[in-house]
């Protein structure tokens, strides 16, 4: 089926435009017909010129006084010249409950690209983003408006300075304005200002070819589309017009089609299709029609076009006029069952209430029902759920339709709603809705481990299936899947499906998708991961969406890391997963999601993100039954972080708590304990037989190879399991082999004769000589020998950071103490050599050399770098004892490498870092965006390595960091007029003025920041001395330059 074209310019449209409560209006510059027979409004758009000076503009009048149409010509106007962000919304009417506040915000959300979060202060952050050009937010058909205003009115205060709110309609809601009014922030268009001057009448006439005395025309000809049909009729009767005339003249089949559709606030093909019997399109239907906007290249959410036409309220009540209570009954049902086939549930059941047609409000709850995925929003769901049970009240349909969706949203609270729908069901004879109970009440014993509870909910679904239950035989392999995770049997899994699909046995293609999607993540923790990848690549289009597709993000995502896959990327795609999923308020998942990204991180040595993540599951978990997934994932988080907090003793208490008594597949999937399988396997002895039963293909040998291989070496001292492990491949060993643990396992391959072992030691974040003081009083002298040797190669971790500056002189604090002035520090030369080191971070001794001594031959050179670095890393560890490595400069056999960890803090990296994370924020958290600008500017005190012998050769990212900061100040000083900051605004833009003093954006921003502080002179002096050194050189200034100079009365022709 079609759908409903888009209605939005701007950001991802709106699912479906027919049917939402406020829907976003397409404003598109019409064709030069079109534009030919309007008559151009100038003295209307010169006043709402005020929409870019005031914060709230009124626009009221009744019914065909040409609002929208102004509207149009102003948006249009603006969107030629690019001036302004304008967002249009209109509260289409809804014939039960009217428009809400919550769906205009969520409209202009939608448009704005901030859908996830369709607050009046996401609104407003985006009003911030595009500072300093203004957004106009346009909110049309106001008087449609019900219920609370108060988002409306949270808009309107939040709105920042170059925020403004228009609201149009035949009567404006009540708004707290008093302080707008006072303060000179409302301007407000009545009937009399939109009503057609005499010049505006006689345009009007002129255009149509019409000779009229303007003098005779009545009183009542001001009112356009009255004067539209007058004009057609020749009669002084608009509505007697449209009756008599316009609709009786009209072919019969066309009124029958019209006055169907009369209802939807857009009408497209599908809609002409699939509700009327008329053979043409909506372009045909409503040909030659009066008040009829036609829209001919409509957005689609497929990201096509479509034709849309929209009614004028007038000529839609002219038409259900005509509609008797049968035909308006009848299309309204028609309407719902088209609605629905779009998936607009809600849409859909308002419209069979309005019908009164329980049968279609029966089938929206049916379609529901059969929503296995959960590809309907939470919140649509919800809200159609509420209408099926005002309707259908306790009927067996409306009790089992909340039931199954509280399963899901509220899965402790579900049960028992469960068997209330399940009892009702089963009196009233409805197999398929006890089949689906039953269903919903398997899937929480099985999430909470009880695999004697899926059995035997088993055994009923079976007898509903000899019965002949479709639903039954369509969800019934289902439990088998379940049964065969909890109890061990997760490799017959794969078999099973593929017995299933050879057999045809899935019933349907939904079917089909839900069971390779059980078959994939089978593969994949049965061991055979790069298989199920691969699988997932190659079947991505019939895997199942909503909820399914969030927990096949998580698996492909553990999948990656188990392979020791641990990048940056993989991380950044759980930790927005795990976001996604607390804001779609999926407790289940998200505690599972945001524990299982705290492991992640744990295993990299980042124990500050870990514990984090690990408070913010936490956070959630009590909404979880006892025995969810979630609260053993929490468990395993814990357990990890102690482990990096020296104290194992605590982790394996933690962990011997929480695995069942039957070991970690004891009523659990096969997965559950994957993420601490090496760990468990140490800690937790009496889990050793579970874990060396668990069948598992190559992919995951390695995770028992670990944990064995960490018992061998500390129960028996045998240090072969240990130097059997692939150090070759020591990305494989970090998913399982925690840093202190892959500490002590590398030196135990040294000491077996594994050369690589060292390996281990390679980019750690956490401190690996605890574990290495330990093993040199171990008792064996093997091992003794390998962490002595361990030891000497690896640094001492310092007791406290260094802050090293380079923007600008340098600056060398320590504990909060400034040492670029000491002795050890004021060596022009060992200032150079850093500044070498932090310039290029890794460069070999020759290239040193050449750099810093070009006269000197090549031995000379290295004599005096060898003096240089040996003053280099005194005074960076002045307590390091003889030849001892450092921490901060490792020395290599032919090269030097400043250490990049956190001790060693560089603001020009910081800088670097905010700039990145600024720009990335810039359009969708302004507020943040502006915090990281600002952090940013704070950081760059002057010229990158000023002062350095290499400040030439690292010109060119000098001039990189330069452009950085006066792009940020400008943005930041942009953001900060947005709010109102004028001070800051200046104080901002005038250091990025005193950088560079010919940047342009940069001397518009201050003089913009001056003339908010009602410093006209100073603005215009600042600008004047812009415009003429632009003038000097030839440049002509850019537009938003020129327009500042307009405002502040500068003729750029005299300059």
């Amino acid at each position: 089926m079609g759908s409903a074209p888009a209605t939005s310019t701007r950001g991802p449209p709106p699912r479906d435009g027919l049917a939402a409560v406020a829907r976003a209006t397409v404003i598109r510059v019409a064709d030069e017909q079109r534009q030919r027979d309007l008559v151009p409004r100038r003295r209307l758009l010169d006043r709402l010129d005020d929409r870019f000076r005031c914060r709230l503009v009124l626009i009221e009048a009744g019914a065909g006084f040409g609002k929208t149409t102004v509207l149009r010509q102003a948006v249009a106007e603006s969107l030629a010249i690019d001036s302004a962000r304008e967002l249009v919304v209109n509260c289409a009417p809804d014939g039960r409950t009217g428009g809400s506040a919550r769906a205009v915000v969520a409209a202009l959300a939608a448009q704005l690209g901030c859908e996830a979060t369709p607050t009046a202060t996401a609104i407003a952050d985006a009003a911030i983003a595009v500072s300093p050009r203004h957004m106009v937010l346009w909110i049309d058909d106001v008087h449609h408006l019900s219920g609370s205003l108060q988002l409306i009115i949270d808009l309107l205060e939040q709105l920042p300075t170059n925020g403004h709110l228009v609201l149009v309609g035949r009567q404006i809601p009540k708004l707290p304005t008093a302080r707008l009014v006072v303060d000179g922030q409302v301007s407000h268009l009545d009937e009399d200002d939109v009503r057609f001057d005499d010049d505006e009448r006689s345009a009007f006439f002129h255009l149509r070819g019409a000779s009229v005395d303007v003098d005779t025309i009545s009183a009542s000809s001001g009112w356009p589309a009255l004067m539209e049909l007058e004009l057609a009729s020749g009669r002084s009767g608009a509505a007697d017009y449209l009756t008599e005339e316009v609709l009786v003249d009209t072919d019969e089949r066309r009124i029958t089609a019209l006055k169907r559709l009369a209802q939807v606030d857009s009408i497209d093909d599908a809609m002409v299709r699939n509700v009327t019997d008329f053979d043409g399109g909506v372009a045909e239907l409503v040909a030659g029609l009066p008040l009829v906007h036609l829209d001919e290249s409509a957005a689609t959410p497929d990201g096509g076009q479509a034709t849309v036409a929209v009614l004028h309220d007038l000529l839609r009540d002219a038409l259900l006029s005509q509609t008797s209570p049968a035909e308006a009954a009848a299309a309204a049902s028609a309407i719902g069952n088209e609605l629905l086939d779009r998936h607009d549930h809600v849409g859909a059941a308002r419209r069979f209430v309005d019908a009164g047609d329980s049968d279609g409000i029966a089938l929206v709850a049916q379609r529901l029902l059969d929503d296995l995925h959960f590809a309907t929003s939470v919140d649509d769901r919800l809200a159609a759920v509420d209408i099926v049970r005002q309707e259908l009240g306790d009927s067996p349909t409306a009790l089992t339709l909340h039931a199954v969706t509280l399963a899901i949203v509220d899965p402790i609270n579900s049960e028992a709603a469960l068997a209330e729908a399940r009892s009702a069901a089963d009196a009233a004879g409805r197999t398929d809705l006890v089949a689906l109970c039953l269903v919903r009440l398997a899937e929480l014993a099985y999430g909470r481990g009880d695999a004697l509870g899926v059995a035997q909910v088993g055994d009923e679904v079976d007898a509903l299936k000899r019965l002949g239950e479709p639903v039954a035989a369509r969800l019934g392999f289902l439990l088998d899947v379940w049964v065969r995770r909890l109890t061990g049997r997760a490799h017959e899994i794969v078999e099973l499906i593929d017995d299933l699909i050879e057999q045809d046995a899935l019933i349907d293609d939904e079917m089909r998708a839900v069971a390779l999607f059980y078959r994939t993540i089978s593969l994949g923790y049965n061991g055979h991961v790069r298989e199920a990848l691969a699988e997932v690549e190659r079947n991505a289009a019939d895997l199942p969406p909503g909820l399914f597709a969030d927990r096949l993000g998580g698996f492909v995502t553990i999948q990656h890391w188990m392979l020791g896959e641990q990048s940056d990327e993989i991380l950044q795609q759980a930790s927005r997963l795990v976001d996604r999923i607390e804001t779609r308020g999926q407790a289940d998942l998200f505690v599972e999601g945001a524990a299982t990204t705290a492991i992640f991180h744990a295993t990299r040595g980042e124990l500050t993100i870990a514990e984090r993540l690990v408070e913010r599951a936490e956070a959630k978990v009590e909404t979880l039954p006892d025995q969810a997934w979630g609260r053993h994932t929490i468990s395993q988080a814990r357990a990890v972080v102690d482990v990096l907090r020296g104290d194992e003793a605590s982790a394996a208490t933690r962990l011997d708590r929480t695995i069942p008594s039957g070991g970690p597949h004891d009523g659990l999937p096969s997965h559950l304990y994957n993420l601490t399988a090496a760990l468990s396997y140490l800690l937790v002895p009496r889990t050793r037989d579970a874990w060396e039963s668990t069948y598992t293909a190559p992919d995951l040998d390695v995770r028992t190879e670990v944990g064995r291989a960490l018992v061998a070496l500390r129960e028996e001292g045998d240090v072969a399991p240990a130097a059997a492990l692939p150090w070759h491949e020591v990305h494989r060993l970090r998913p399982w082999a925690l840093e202190p643990h892959l500490v002590e396992l590398g030196v135990a391959a040294v000491a077996g004769g594994e050369r690589n072992g060292l390996s281990a030691l390679i980019g750690l974040r956490h401190d690996p000589l605890a574990v290495l003081d330990r093993l040199t009083s171990s008792g064996d002298d093997r091992l003794g020998k390998a962490a002595t040797e361990a030891i000497r190669i690896t640094p001492r971790r310092p007791h406290s950071a260094i802050d090293l500056g380079v923007l600008g002189p340098l600056s060398v604090v320590r504990n909060g103490v400034e040492e670029a002035d000491t002795p050890a520090w004021r060596r022009a030369r060992v200032r150079d050599l850093l500044s070498l080191l932090v310039f290029e971070r890794k460069v070999s001794r020759a290239r040193a050399a050449e750099v810093l001594w070009p006269d000197k031959a090549a031995k000379a050179g290295q004599n005096n770098l060898r003096v240089n670095l040996s003053h280099l890393l005194d005074a960076f560890e002045p307590t390091r004892v003889g030849a001892s490595p450092s921490w901060f400069v490792r020395v290599e056999s032919d090269s030097l490498r400043l250490d990049e960890s956190e001790f060693l803090r560089l603001d020009v990296d910081r800088f670097s870092d905010l700039v990145a994370t600024a720009r990335g924020l810039d359009t969708t958290a302004p507020r943040q965006a502006l915090d990281a600008h600002l952090a940013a500017c704070e950081l760059f005190r002057g010229e990158y390595l000023v002062g350095s012998s290499i400040h030439d050769a690292a010109y060119f990212e000098s001039l990189r960091l330069r452009g950085a900061f006066v792009d940020s100040s400008v943005r930041a000083a942009d953001l900060l007029l947005s709010i109102g900051e004028h001070r800051e605004a200046e104080r901002v833009a005038m250091r990025a003025s005193a950088i560079e003093p010919l940047n342009e954006s940069s001397q518009r921003v201050l003089a913009a920041a001056l003339l908010a502080q009602r410093r006209v002179g100073a603005a215009s002096e600042v600008l004047h001395h812009l415009l003429r050194q632009l003038g000097e050189i030839k440049i002509p200034p850019e537009p938003e330059t020129a327009r500042l100079a307009a405002r502040l009365g500068i003729d750029l022709s005299q300059l």
